[in-house]
């Protein structure tokens, strides 16, 4: 799950120099120490954000999948959050 928004800028700032953001990237090395983010429901009904840490792994017996997957306890509402590494 991906989004992207585009905002105009006003008084000639962007909402990234007042608020701070991430960067994108694309293609990065594989099984890599990463964090994730997200409102899972089986969690405090995916009212509060919870966080997983790990190395990002190819999920066993998905051959037919080119993704990964960290090995968390967050469920259904977690997949939209941002994954960070670095």
């Amino acid at each position: 799950d991906v989004g992207f928004v585009a905002l105009s800028t006003l008084n000639g700032r962007h909402i990234q120099h007042v608020l701070g953001s991430q960067g994108i990237g694309f293609n990065f090395a594989r099984r890599q120490y990463t964090f994730a983010f997200g409102y899972p429901g089986n969690l405090d009904g995916g009212n509060y954000l919870k966080s997983c840490v790990g190395h990002a792994e190819n999920p066993a017996g998905a051959s037919n999948y080119n993704g990964q997957r960290l090995r968390c306890n967050m469920g259904g509402g977690a997949s939209g959050g941002p994954w960070l590494q670095n």
